[in-house]
């Protein structure tokens, strides 16, 4: 989603999706992709959408499901924690701590230090202004993204139904 492409390059950004996509599968993902298999159904509803003047955003769907996806995401956690990976839950970032231009840790909210190669800072929506304002404090450059905001609009499955059967989502 969003503008990957245009800050990593189409190519690129498709190697990352596939590479993405491999790791659930090893971790328990459903092998069915959704949204593909219908050529003719998608064909015909493509072709309703642009008499409509809509566009029919075409993709893939690799269905999780909220119950698989705990157990993908438990599978995961436990194989980076197998492999010496730490991670911290519910842990408030003071600050980045920066060695000869590179991050190297991280200094917590009771004053512990935390160092590694390798530092993902995963702050979500959420914490975006935070971040940046850290960022800011180090002297790194960011630029806010955009917010995808989705309509949920409900109708009857008659209405659907040729959609629901033949689309995904």
């Amino acid at each position: 989603g969003g503008n990957l492409p245009d800050i990593l390059g189409y190519d690129e950004t498709v190697k990352l999706i596939h590479e993405s996509d491999e790791i659930y599968l090893k971790f328990g993902a459903d092998k069915n992709v959704y949204g593909v298999d219908k050529e003719k159904e998608i064909r015909e509803i493509r072709k309703a959408a642009i008499n409509a003047n809509l566009k029919l955003v075409e993709c893939p769907i690799r269905h999780l499901g909220t119950e698989e996806g705990y157990k993908i995401y438990q599978k995961l956690q436990n194989h980076l924690e197998d492999d010496h990976v730490s991670l911290l839950f519910n842990t408030m970032v003071e600050s980045i701590i920066i060695k000869d231009g590179n991050a190297t840790g991280i200094k917590v909210h009771n004053g512990e230090e935390y160092f590694a190669d390798h530092i993902v800072c995963a702050v979500g929506r959420e914490g975006a202004d935070w971040f940046a304002t850290k960022c800011d404090e180090i002297g790194i450059e960011t630029t806010p993204g955009t917010v995808d905001v989705g309509v949920r609009v409900e109708v009857r499955d008659e209405v659907m139904q040729f959609l629901n059967e033949n689309l995904y989502e």
